[in-house]
């Protein structure tokens, strides 16, 4: 396992030189494009769980690293001054008596050889004890150690997420749900005219989770009742006031943030013990956040005040819900004042998918630190490196004749 520690340490540097970059990018430019922070943020994430073992020439990271250099030393052969034709039917001629009786003698020695060692095998010899070499401290392998602290540090964040997943999975089949029609319709043509694929569940639970996204494969747009019954009283209606927060979830789907919560999961757990990388996945989800909030007005064409106003029904009631955990395939909302205020400053101009132009630079972001190999570079000649050339082999013809002839 030593030969692996190189390969995390490159990691290590690599990672961190690629977060401090793409902060400082998103900080100059992507203030005001989510869509191209979130699109980096995300060339990171990949980075987080790609090991540096292949390069390529476009890979910044490989032209960081000294090269590294194998002797490729080519086996010399001397080709025969003869033909074999030649060679064979000059072996052949050699086959006299002399070389037949000399065979003969050579297998008489070796029959008496084979019953001495017979003999010699039969002694009893006494058993020798074996005494166990103490281990030294230089004897441990300390790489495979702090390899192995590693994995199982990786395997407790995975199994805490887990379990966190299956306390609230269990809380949310235990409490009881409302059937709710007019909003189960309103999730229906809100996924056809946002151009949903997939199909999307709703449920209305009693419980204090939510609101959120919840399922991989098994879409599930979770909303508690609490919510529910305040709006209906404030304006006497449920599904206007909720238009805008099950478009905010349905866009999540859409984009494909369920997925990204996996991969986040994965960063960090890869990635324990880096606190950098548990940064990454705060600032990917707020600019996930930001993506949806474009993309609700763009599509709905509501206002960005009612919006808002919404959005704060939710923060007002958000010490009495329980968030859901973050797991792969849950979004909870979260609700900031920095949020609200860049949404009442959101006009003219929402996108309503990420463009691609921003894809566009991702792709060449991904392309530029993915690859993090050094180069391996082949020395054909070894005597320009002051070597010494292997000596020059030439093929001995096999006497075949001779192996072939009868004992007499």
């Amino acid at each position: 396992m030593t030969e692996w520690m190189p390969v995390l340490v490159a990691q290590a540097w690599q990672v961190t030189l690629l977060i401090v970059v793409v902060a400082a990018i998103n900080r100059w430019v992507g203030k005001s494009r989510p869509h191209l922070a979130h699109a980096l943020w995300l060339v990171v994430l990949v980075k987080c769980v790609t090991p540096p073992v292949w390069s390529s020439p476009s890979g910044l990271f490989c032209w960081l690293q000294p090269a590294r250099e194998t002797i490729q030393e080519p086996l010399a052969v001397e080709p025969p001054s003869r033909s074999w034709s030649e060679l064979l039917a000059e072996s052949r001629d050699l086959e006299t008596a002399e070389v037949i009786s000399r065979r003969r003698k050579f297998s008489d020695e070796e029959v008496e050889t084979d019953a001495a060692i017979t003999e010699l095998s039969q002694i009893r010899r006494p058993p020798v004890a074996e005494v166990p070499s103490p281990i030294t401290a230089n004897q441990v392998e300390w790489p495979s150690v702090l390899l192995g602290v590693w994995a199982l540090a990786s395997l407790v964040v995975i199994g805490v997420a887990v379990v966190r997943w299956l306390r609230c999975w269990r809380m949310l089949r235990s409490a009881p749900r409302r059937e709710c029609a007019e909003l189960s319709e309103q999730l229906d043509w809100l996924a056809k005219r946002l151009k949903l694929r997939r199909r999307v569940r709703l449920i209305v639970t009693e419980s204090r989770l939510g609101p959120a996204v919840i399922g991989l494969f098994r879409t599930t747009v979770l909303l508690p009742a609490l919510i529910v019954d305040r709006l209906a009283e404030r304006d006497g209606c449920v599904a206007s006031p909720l238009t805008p927060i099950l478009a905010h979830e349905l866009l999540h789907i859409r984009r494909g943030d369920l997925w990204v919560g996996l991969l986040q999961t994965l960063a960090q757990a890869v990635w324990w013990c880096h606190p950098l990388v548990w940064w990454v996945n705060r600032l990917t989800t707020r600019e996930a956040e930001r993506c949806c909030d474009e993309e609700v007005l763009a599509e709905l064409g509501c206002d960005p005040a009612a919006y808002a106003r919404a959005l704060v029904d939710v923060l007002e009631l958000k010490r009495e819900l329980k968030p859901v955990p973050v797991f792969p395939g849950v979004r909870p909302v979260e609700v900031t004042t920095q949020r609200l205020e860049r949404i009442m400053q959101l006009g003219q101009g929402c996108r309503r998918r990420t463009p691609w132009w921003c894809w566009l630079i991702a792709a060449l972001a991904a392309a530029a630190s993915w690859p993090g190999a050094a180069f391996v570079v082949t020395a054909e000649d070894p005597g320009e490196r002051g070597g010494v050339s292997p000596p020059v082999v030439s093929p001995q013809p096999t006497n075949r004749g001779a192996d072939a002839a009868p004992l007499a």
